[in-house]
């Protein structure tokens, strides 16, 4: 039978437990759960979704290569992959240490949202990379981002939802992005939620930490951060 090294459960840039069976491209030793809409891609190793131009790619490297490529510094990882990098999230997968990376990439003129999980296995290290196009990913809706007393958004702005209640506002590119944005990541099982923005006006990471969150209606809030995201009326 051939060796399946690692189990992965992706939905976008969440991880997810589910009871779903896995479904391995051919050839494959990675493994996940695809999303609705998405069924095994034609002409690569992974998952298509041709009404939304939405991909997931499967890739492994040496085992050894794990070390390397999760702790790559973000400004060569954009060089050598097209990355900009505006997240970076440790977590476990399928019980592997792994880095979750998130940003855009532009290809011919299309920005895409990108996230890039990298997981250390004892045989291998795993690659899954999802793209979705920007118009796909995010809608725009009524958005709130307040710090220590400060407000930086309060009006219209891109919301791009994750799947387990994640959730970014104000990302994009340069012409359809804020100058302010924060990531809401709320782990499935605790629905206990993480904050992250980017500090500073036009930073293009969100690693300035806004600490835990507790959810109050479309509002993830705790004593210094206020991050909501409404449906536009």
């Amino acid at each position: 039978m051939r060796r399946r090294g690692l189990l992965v459960l992706l939905a976008s840039p969440v991880l997810l437990a589910q009871a779903a069976a896995p479904v391995f491209p051919p050839g494959s030793a990675i493994g996940l759960v695809p999303p609705p809409g998405m069924r095994l891609a034609m002409g690569f190793s992974g998952f298509q979704d041709d009404a939304a131009a939405a991909s997931i790619l499967v890739a492994s490297l040496p085992a050894k290569a794990y070390a390397e490529v999760s702790t790559a510094d973000d400004a060569k990882f954009e060089q050598a992959q097209g990355v900009r990098v505006e997240r970076r999230r440790a977590l476990q997968a399928g019980g592997a240490p792994a880095v979750l990376l998130s940003g855009t990439q532009t290809v011919r003129g299309v920005v895409n949202r990108k996230w890039v999980l990298i997981a250390g296995a004892p045989a291998l290290t795993a690659l899954v990379t999802v793209q979705v196009p920007t118009d796909a990913a995010a809608k725009i809706g009524q958005c709130t981002l307040r710090v220590d007393g400060h407000t930086y958004l309060d009006g219209p702005c891109n919301i791009d939802l994750g799947t387990g209640g994640s959730f970014s506002i104000g990302t994009g590119n340069a012409r359809t992005g804020s100058r302010y944005f924060a990531y809401v990541n709320r782990d499935p099982d605790s629905g206990i939620a993480d904050g992250y923005w980017n500090g500073a006006p036009g930073s293009t990471h969100a690693h300035d930490p806004l600490g835990t969150l507790r959810r109050e209606g479309a509002c993830w809030m705790n004593e210094r951060a206020r991050v909501c995201a409404r449906a536009a009326q």
